[in-house]
């Protein structure tokens, strides 16, 4: 059997495949090549366009999920569980995670008021049901 080499490989199977992507993971385990190499490859006989395979930075999403604790609080009041509880510094360090300086003042913005209620001198989160029924019945303030 002849071998073939990557830029045969893509000349004849890359429209078989709809990304870039799947191309190159089959043409790797076709040929035993690594991955890598095969796009500098078809990089270099012009197969593919120079972004398309790792694009460069963050999505608006990665650099929010990254930055905007704001952002990152909303994601995290979705997580939380109906009869789970959080301390305020257990939802801050493990679903925000975020400083405290830029935790505070977002954590006491009115939407995020339902999700928590205080109890014993200490600030807890839960799913909104969770702290509306605490409060309901006198546990929570």
């Amino acid at each position: 059997m002849k071998k073939i080499c990557i830029r045969e490989w893509g000349l004849k199977n890359l429209k078989k495949y709809n990304t870039i992507k799947e191309a190159v993971v089959a043409c790797s385990k076709e040929l035993n090549v690594a991955q890598e190499s095969i796009v500098r490859k078809f990089r270099k006989f012009e197969m593919v366009p120079r972004y398309s395979s790792n694009p460069v930075g963050l999505t608006l999403n990665e650099f929010r999920a990254k930055h905007d604790v704001l952002y990152k609080m909303r994601q995290a009041v979705e997580k939380l569980e109906i009869g789970r509880i959080l301390t305020d510094s257990e939802f801050r360090e493990h679903l925000v995670c975020a400083e405290i300086g830029k935790y505070r003042s977002k954590a006491d913005l009115p939407e995020f008021g339902p999700y928590k209620g205080r109890s014993g001198g200490i600030t807890y989160w839960s799913h909104k049901s969770t702290i509306a029924n605490l409060k309901s019945q006198g546990v929570m303030q």
